[in-house]
């Protein structure tokens, strides 16, 4: 009988421990990266937490503590992010992603990026340093889909300035 309250309790202990791990101060960003096959374009998407966003933009303006300053700052994030996030497809070379936004929903900002190819790509070759220069312990994770094919790449400090390169079909 008190072997599944002591379970109990260690699997509680181990979801709060989880949670704490998960706070909103947590340096974790994710990216997607989707092939859009009718527009024939790749498709980017940036999640950052919002306080780690303004403090990136900062570094960008110039600006004290991470201040919002708002279409400003959301320009000085397109940026950061386009000079610590690159991907590209060994048939096509380096892919050049133009800004397309930035926007404020909640606890997050979001960043858009995109470029058009006269095809899929079947691999990329992706860096991620965006957020690493202002937390060495940053992890960024980036959900890859081209078609019906898709990859995780996660990078992290021992990664940092590495291009890793997404799974074959």
């Amino acid at each position: 009988m008190r072997a599944p309250a002591l379970l109990l309790g260690a699997l509680l202990g181990w979801f709060g421990l989880l949670s704490a791990a998960q706070s909103h101060d947590a340096r974790y960003a994710l990216t997607t990266i989707d092939w859009n096959t009718d527009a024939k374009v790749l498709e980017v998407v940036h999640r950052l937490h919002t306080p780690h966003a303004f403090e990136a933009a900062a570094l960008v303006q110039g600006t004290p503590n991470g201040e919002f300053q708002g279409t400003r700052s959301l320009a000085a994030l397109g940026l950061y992010v386009d000079q610590r996030f690159s991907i590209t497809d060994p048939q096509q070379g380096a892919l050049v992603l133009g800004f397309v936004g930035a926007e404020v929903e909640g606890d997050y900002v979001f960043v858009y990026q995109e470029v058009r190819c006269e095809n899929a790509p079947q691999v990329l070759a992706v860096r991620d340093d965006i957020l690493a220069d202002l937390q060495p312990s940053q992890i960024n994770q980036v959900n890859i889909r081209l078609g019906e094919d898709s990859s995780t790449l996660v990078f992290t400090q021992a990664t940092r300035g590495k291009a890793l390169v997404s799974a074959a079909p």
